[in-house]
């Protein structure tokens, strides 16, 4: 995912099928300049809804 301001990565973001857990979990790592600006709600809900191309 790039932010708003370059094409610099902010961070990742994705989908992790966990052994024993019945469902995948939302994993994400933020670059500590990009936190608390939305990029991890953002990451999850384009996930979610198969809006981000990788």
């Amino acid at each position: 995912m790039a932010g708003d301001r370059s094409s610099d990565p902010v961070g990742i973001y994705g989908l992790v099928d966990r052994k024993g857990v019945p469902h995948p979990d939302i994993g994400y790592a933020n670059l500590s300049s990009y936190a608390g600006l939305g990029y991890a709600t953002e990451g999850a809900v384009g996930d979610h809804w198969g809006h981000i191309n990788v």
